[in-house]
């Protein structure tokens, strides 16, 4: 870590000035050396989301312009400050002649993400959501996926989604182990091969050797006075001799150098479609390296090239190693089919939204939880046909979701998983909130089932979407809702919160850094040494109890990692606004999970869970645990939530 950063600009040799930066309130910098940077394609001098860092530049120049992210010093346009916010990305900043406003440089800051490991968990979030969609959209019974075929003229941004999906497979430990495996335990066969022997050495003598003694050409005498001598005076001197070899040149193995071929010629596409300079372009050279790097092995070089392979082969789909290319192979081929409109939003050129990526894989991985546990029957809104192509219609701001049937404790029920489900502002009896309009991530919700299954499947979608009205309005539903937070690693404290002082909630927790930041835009601004004293004993008490660095009512990101207030009371707005919610509850990275009844029940309540991204399998078996407990308490007609319901009145 640096106290601060030492920029060029230009270009080596033909340098024009200097950009100075540091990092105000400890705000952390790095210099990492050139091969990380090539190996992740990020830029030398990195700082991290949602600090502020004061900067300052040589000479006659100064930055172009860019609201909110830098504000220049009110006394000069040298030096100001840099407020990446929740951006997490390469931010390229333009260096400008102060005079003739002509660009004469650039300056190139990653930004990172707040969380340390977040470069491998983007890489595994984009890489599972893929295979999740493909697993969800082959093991469910909807028609949708029938007579699909890749689009031709498919669009560059859609490639650069692919690609995403691709790198991700690439720079896995899971496809990179399974190179290292076929090389070290490859399939072979065993092959006969002919060569020329001489006659006099042979120890095992067949009937094919016979007839070659006796009509070979090239003849020697046999000489001696051998019984052979008078019948057979001339052998040939070489005969023809099969020998059976082990050999690597296998259809399985020719499979997996076709699929690295593939792979290659795939990004040298995707090249020609990129500025030459940007992040993405980056990427795909290291992409490039890796491939080429791998069918250089003399491994590689020495099996031919494929000339057609049978995908039911038992080695291909069992041996280590092998199933993983194919698995590998099949995503990426699927993936021309699979397109995804919220992909924009995640792998935008120079950019890496993981708090988006965040939202849209705990989604997936509820989908896909559900769908092995119960099966779906209705993809709803999240999958699409258009011109051929599967669309993935996840995108932020747009209700997408899937819905299916099953059987619990023999009482049938239905249930639909919404993502950006929107509730607005309605009269008692109908679906939505009695206060403003609330929108969370995730939205999970159950109501009786038909008892006659076939009847039920036969339903068109908006008869289904009528009977969760009805059921809804007959207080024979409950919601769920969950909000993903990717920025949060720890939950200590979430309902140990306690307000200091007898100022208003605008004021309330407000931190030193962010009142810096609003107060100390120039250097000649004084600050309010009481003021300041103030709020860093506000601080230290909230880190003590909330074990947190930042704690606002209405403030921005958490920078230690730490649950934010408002999270907690953004759940019990969900729960107490949104008509027939049972319990709402924060998604996010950590290792810890924490429950809050109302009551003796497990629902009515608050809470949170983790859903990390290391760890998801173990993570989404203890959230199912905690549906099958909501699933008993509701078929339980018995339960206080169920008598609660039935006594609801509309006073709203």
């Amino acid at each position: 870590m640096k106290e601060q950063l030492e920029i060029p600009i230009g270009t080596p040799g033909h340098g024009v000035g200097t950009v100075t930066i540091r990092g105000r309130s400890g705000a952390p910098m790095f210099l990492i050396d050139e091969a990380e940077a090539a190996l992740n394609s990020e830029a030398l001098h990195q700082i991290v989301e949602g600090r502020s860092y004061e900067y300052k530049i040589s000479g006659d120049l100064r930055f172009g312009n860019y609201p909110k992210v830098v504000q220049e010093s009110s006394f000069s346009q040298q030096q100001g400050s840099i407020h990446p916010r929740e951006y997490v990305g390469t931010l390229c900043l333009e260096v400008l002649n102060r005079e003739t406003d002509e660009k004469v440089g650039e300056v190139r800051l990653e930004v990172r993400s707040s969380k340390t490991n977040y470069r491998e968990d983007y890489r595994r979030m984009l890489g599972e959501i893929a295979e999740d969609c493909i697993d969800i959209l082959f093991s469910s019974r909807s028609p949708i996926i029938q007579n699909l075929a890749p689009d031709p003229s498919q669009e560059s941004q859609s490639m650069l989604q692919r690609f995403g999906f691709l790198r991700a497979l690439l720079m896995g430990d899971e496809f990179r182990g399974a190179i290292a495996r076929i090389m070290s335990y490859p399939v072979t066969r065993w092959s006969v091969t002919s060569e020329m022997q001489d006659t006099r050495r042979l120890r095992r003598v067949t009937g094919t050797h016979l007839r070659q003694i006796v009509s070979g050409g090239n003849r020697i005498p046999l000489g001696g006075n051998g019984t052979l001598t008078g019948i057979l005076p001339t052998i040939p001197r070489e005969i023809s001799v099969d020998r059976k070899i082990e050999t690597r040149d296998t259809p399985e193995n020719r499979f997996v150098k076709h699929v690295l071929q593939v792979f290659l010629r795939f990004c040298e596409g995707v090249q020609g479609k990129v500025e030459p300079d940007s992040r993405i372009a980056g990427e795909i050279r290291g992409c490039r390296n890796i491939l080429e790097h791998y069918l250089k092995e003399g491994f590689f070089r020495s099996i031919p090239d494929l000339k057609g392979v049978h995908l039911n082969s038992p080695a291909l789909q069992r041996k280590a190693g092998y199933r993983e290319v194919l698995k590998a192979w099949l995503m990426f081929t699927q993936s021309a089919v699979l397109s995804w409109g919220g992909g924009d939003d995640v792998y935008e050129v120079n950019k890496r939204d993981v708090a988006l990526l965040y939202e849209y894989w705990s989604f997936i991985s509820l989908v896909k939880m559900f769908s092995k546990r119960f099966g779906l029957d209705d993809f709803g809104q999240l999958f699409e046909s258009k011109k051929g192509a599967l669309q993935i219609s996840l995108k932020r701001g747009v209700m997408s979701g899937v819905s299916g049937r099953f059987i619990h404790d023999g009482t049938p029920l239905r249930f639909s998983i919404s993502f950006n489900r929107t509730f607005k502002k309605t009269d008692c009896p109908r679906p939505g909130t009695w206060s403003v309009e609330m929108r969370p991530d995730i939205s999970l919700s159950f109501w009786p089932a038909e008892n006659d299954e076939r009847e039920a499947k036969e339903r068109e979608a908006k008869e289904r979407e009528a009977e969760e009205r009805e059921a809804e309005e007959r207080e024979e539903l409950i919601h769920l809702h969950f909000d993903s937070k990717y920025r949060i690693d720890r939950i200590g404290g979430l309902f140990e919160w306690k307000i200091f002082g007898t100022e208003s909630d605008e004021d309330v927790f407000s931190d030193v850094a962010e009142l810096e930041e609003n107060v100390a835009l120039d250097e000649s601004a004084e600050l309010d040494e009481a003021l300041l004293d103030q709020r860093q004993q506000e601080i230290a008490e909230a880190q003590r109890v909330g074990d947190m660095r930042t704690a606002r009512v209405n403030g921005s990101s958490s920078r230690g990692g730490g649950v934010k207030r408002d999270d907690l009371l953004k759940m019990h707005a969900y729960k107490d606004a949104i008509r027939r919610t049972s319990g709402a509850y924060v998604l996010y990275p950590g290792d810890m999970k924490e429950e809050r009844p109302a009551f003796h029940e497990v629902i009515p309540g608050l809470g949170a869970f983790p859903l990390n991204p290391a760890t998801r399998e173990e993570n989404l078996r203890a959230i199912e645990n905690f549906i099958n407990d909501v699933l008993d308490n509701f078929v339980n007609r018995e339960s206080f939530e169920r008598g609660l319901a039935g006594s609801k009145v509309c006073s709203h």
